[in-house]
């Protein structure tokens, strides 16, 4: 595992995940907006179209590797899948 996977897995491992709450802050459009932008650019980067905004860029670029997020983040078998594969997908992304 490299620095910034090492780095992403403790900062998984960080998330509070009991407080939780809805909050409407302009962070988190400039966060939606950053994810949006980098993606497009990794789209543009392989030549592909996107089937969907919520991907696995190691799947894409067919990384042959497994991450088991349950054992790297333990806290993460509680949440929605919804969150659990953002934490993967996060993660795998910084994966060499």
């Amino acid at each position: 595992m490299n620095e910034n996977c090492s780095k992403a897995t403790r900062r998984v491992n960080k998330i509070d995940w009991n407080n939780m709450k809805y909050t409407n802050r302009k962070s988190d459009l400039v966060l939606a907006k950053e994810f949006i932008r980098r993606a497009a650019m990794f789209f543009v980067d392989i030549s592909q179209d996107s089937k969907t905004a919520f991907f696995s860029a190691a799947n894409i670029l067919k990384k042959d590797f497994i991450l088991n997020i349950e054992a790297m983040c333990p806290k993460v078998t509680e949440l929605s899948l919804y969150n659990k594969l953002a934490c993967k997908h996060y993660i795998e992304g910084l994966f060499s």
